[in-house]
């Protein structure tokens, strides 16, 4: 993870900025602009040694931990977490996390100090993540049985969960985590794997 100061004004503008380590290696990071903060998703292991954390990292300048961690938020022991969204508006963060057991979407409110991070009870292993954040609606993909492609969709206000799925063998694994949402239109896209016979 690389940081480099744009702020014309600034003493180390245009220059690599020096960021706290973190433990293993990067897998996805969001933007809090209105925390000033950098949440970044890591961790190192795996299968039953894994462990990942969702870490906030302090942008604002006139901070006295400017550039450091803030807070680390864990994932249970096992669980792959695979890309991280923001809600903007209501400052959380959601995950979208995969295991044998325990996976589905993970929610953390990053406006408190020490915040910890919960699974969305109903959502299954998913590998991308997308907020709405003009209907609060947070899309993540996962694959169902037979490799088809599964949405969870959680509503951000109640926590209510609803699937929508395909019979077309499809699939999103952590190497097609790819999601992005056109608010204009109303659409979300993801990147899968897809098979011969198949295309999207």
């Amino acid at each position: 993870l690389v940081a480099i100061d744009t702020r014309p004004g600034s003493p180390s503008f245009h220059q690599y900025l020096t960021l706290p380590a973190l433990t293993g290696g990067v897998v996805s990071f969001a933007v809090d602009a209105a925390g000033k903060q950098l949440l970044v998703l890591h961790g190192t292991g795996s299968g039953a040694t894994l462990e990942m954390w969702l870490t906030a990292i302090d942008l604002n300048p006139g901070s006295g931990t400017y550039l450091q961690a803030r807070f680390s938020a864990a994932l249970p022991s096992g669980i792959h977490g695979n890309a991280v969204a923001l809600n903007a508006a209501t400052r959380r963060a959601y995950v979208a996390a995969s295991g044998a057991t325990g996976g589905g979407v993970y929610v953390a409110n990053t406006a408190v100090a020490v915040p910890a991070l919960s699974r969305v009870a109903g959502t299954d292993s998913s590998y991308g993540v997308v907020v709405n954040e003009g209907t609060g609606l947070v899309y993540a993909m996962g694959a169902g049985p037979g490799f088809t492609l599964r949405v969870n969709v959680v509503d951000g206000g109640t926590s209510a969960v609803s699937l929508l799925t395909t019979a077309s063998p499809m699939r999103s694994t952590n190497g097609d985590e790819r999601m992005a949402l056109h608010r204009p239109g109303g659409k979300v896209y993801g990147s899968l794997t897809v098979f011969t016979q198949y295309h999207v």
